[in-house]
C-alpha cells in the first residue's frame, strides 16, 4: 500500500499548498494507511467518481506509458473530498485528479494562496494552473489535476486530462 500512502500524501501535499490545511474540526478521519478510508464527511452522492472522470486509458496516453488501475480514495484532506491516482507501472510517477465540493469562498481561498498563478480559459467556470497542477471551479466543485511525470512533462499531462474530465461533468 506505499502507492496508496503516497498517493495521499501528494494530494494532502497539493492542497496544503494552496489552502494552508482546512480547519482540523472539519477534516475527514482516515485509516492509518488511508486505503478506502471514509468517514461521516466522506463523498456526498452528488460529487462524482474522480476514476470516471479520468480514465485509466487517458491516464495512460497523458504520461505516455502503462498505468496502473486507479486507486480511489473517499477521505482526502477537506470535506466530501474524492480522489483518484493513476501510477506508472512500477513506478511512483503518476497522474491525478481530486474533487473537492466547494463554492466560491473555497476557490478564492485556493487562489489566493496559489501563489504565481497562470490564468487559463476554456476549462469550467474559471481555471488555473501552478507548476504540475490544473485547478478547475465547475459551479461548486472544485477540480484539483496533478501529475508527477519525467522530463518536466507534468504541465502537458494535466493539460491534456482536463478538457475530457470536464465534458463528463
Amino acid at each position: 500500500m506505499r502507492r496508496l500512502t503516497i498517493a495521499t500524501a501528494l494530494t494532502a501535499v497539493a492542497m496544503s499548498i494552496t489552502a494552508c490545511g482546512p480547519d482540523p474540526a472539519s477534516t475527514p478521519g482516515t485509516t492509518g494507511d488511508g486505503a478506502g478510508a471514509t468517514s461521516a464527511a466522506a463523498a456526498p452522492a452528488s460529487t462524482p467518481d474522480p476514476c470516471g472522470l479520468v480514465t485509466k486509458e487517458e491516464a495512460a496516453a497523458a504520461l505516455g506509458e502503462s498505468v496502473d488501475d486507479g486507486i480511489r480514495t473517499d477521505s482526502g484532506g477537506l470535506p466530501g473530498q474524492r480522489d483518484c491516482q493513476y501510477f506508472v507501472t512500477g513506478s511512483l510517477r503518476m497522474t491525478g485528479l481530486s474533487l473537492i465540493p466547494g463554492d466560491e469562498g473555497l476557490w478564492d481561498r485556493f487562489k489566493s494562496q496559489a501563489g504565481a498563478t497562470r490564468a487559463l480559459s476554456g476549462l469550467g467556470d474559471e481555471a488555473y494552473a501552478i507548476e504540475n497542477m490544473i485547478y478547475v471551479r465547475a459551479g461548486n466543485l472544485i477540480l484539483l489535476f496533478t501529475a508527477l511525470a519525467n522530463e518536466g512533462k507534468g504541465d502537458a499531462v494535466v493539460a491534456a486530462l482536463a478538457p475530457n474530465a470536464l465534458a463528463r461533468l
